[in-house]
């Protein structure tokens, strides 16, 4: 996920309040610190993307965040949504699994937590 993203988290987070797009932009900014470090960042997201005619991907024009997961500066894992019209996709589970495969190989441990 980019700072860019961080609106957009944050209006469909169901415990969003006035001041929670500061902890949204605040753990992506995390994530993305972490990434230039080298280590792995906790911020992901699946975007929409077309094949053109030579069979390549790129992102569509809109850019459409269709899947999200933030990962808590404690390592904890949260936020985790799908738009409405990407469900039943499979981008959960690919994305939870995502980051449990980095937590695994980074630092031998695995962090799950739900409500």
């Amino acid at each position: 996920l980019e700072l860019d993203d961080a609106d957009l988290v944050n209006s469909k987070w169901a415990y969003r309040s006035s001041t929670s797009i500061h902890m949204v932009r605040d753990t992506i900014q995390y994530s993305l610190d972490k990434e230039k470090r080298g280590e792995n960042g906790g911020c992901f997201g699946v975007e929409e993307c077309i094949h053109n005619n030579n069979n390549t991907q790129q992102k569509n024009n809109n850019n459409t965040l269709a899947a999200w997961v933030l990962q808590y500066q404690t390592g904890s894992s949260g936020m985790l949504y799908t738009q409405e019209t990407y469900r039943r996709k499979g981008y959960a589970r690919a994305l939870i699994a995502y980051i449990m495969k980095k937590e695994q190989e980074q630092y031998n441990r695995y962090y799950l937590n739900h409500s």
